[in-house]
């Protein structure tokens, strides 16, 4: 079946590998480091660099071995994610080869019954949803099909789809968690086309014209304890309160798979 996405072309050699690009890796290396209010010469000092080594790493000029890279991150505080967007594996947005290959590791999962969840990528795009949860939403396959690769935001955000199927009373706190996890997560991917893409949408849609800013300046989030993990999905006649879990997929750790466990009572 054929992904409704676009992708962007691979190229000649992979921004995925241990240094990646290192034009790609120098910007982003700026980015983080104004974000620390730091010069390149106060980062020279703090790991012991020669002169116009950060202006070099920073313009491409020079391909910085991850040892050098480690020690820039750990001045500028960098986390995990953001290492591994700015010099690792998280570089690039998942290929359409990438993403077939995820779906595929699913699928069998998700024509179980009782398996109720989705497959998302650390984009927060939505790939793939169980048979159990498409039945329970009574999405269609075109439906199913036209929703695929398109920002989870935008579906809970959509008239037809999360305003929907969540129910009324606590969708604000729904969305209001997912904004925050997609700022944690995806914030500080400035120049990603996918990232930019949905904070755009997000900047000129006035359903969340109040919510939106106040997320942007609020600190970022932490692990989500067990109230913040509970969805209540509404059918028309009856409300189904459900708590979610997040595993990386042992595949490829860039997709993660979301499970929901429906709870008879709450």
């Amino acid at each position: 079946m054929k992904l409704q996405a676009s992708f962007t072309a691979k190229k000649k050699h992979s921004t995925t590998s241990m240094l990646g690009d290192a034009f790609i890796t120098g910007r982003r290396l700026r980015y983080f480091r104004k974000r620390a209010n730091l010069s390149q010469f106060e980062v020279e000092l703090e790991i012991g660099a020669a002169s116009g080594s950060i202006s070099r790493i920073e313009n491409g000029v020079t391909n910085a071995n991850k040892e050098t890279l480690n020690a820039i991150a750990d001045v500028l505080e960098m986390s995990l994610l953001e290492r591994e967007y700015t010099y690792g594996k998280r570089m690039d947005p998942p290929s359409e080869e990438d993403v077939t290959k995820a779906v595929e590791s699913v699928r069998e999962l998700f024509n179980k019954p009782w398996v109720f969840g989705y497959l998302l990528d650390d984009r927060y795009r939505v790939w793939e949803i169980s048979n159990a949860m498409r039945r329970f939403l009574r999405l269609n396959q075109d439906e199913v099909d036209k929703n695929k690769g398109r920002s989870l935001i935008e579906i809970v955000l959509d008239d037809n789809l999360g305003k929907k199927f969540l129910k009324r009373n606590s969708y604000f706190n729904i969305l209001k968690d997912l904004l925050e996890s997609f700022y944690t997560k995806c914030g500080f991917m400035v120049d990603d086309d996918v990232v930019s893409k949905t904070i755009y949408f997000l900047d000129t849609n006035d359903q969340v014209k109040e919510l939106w800013p106040r997320v942007k300046s609020s600190r970022p989030l932490k692990l989500q304890d067990v109230k913040r993990r509970k969805v209540t999905f509404n059918t028309g006649l009856f409300s189904y309160p459900v708590y979610f879990s997040i595993v990386p997929l042992h595949l490829d750790e860039r997709f993660n798979l979301v499970e929901y466990l429906i709870r008879k009572h709450d």
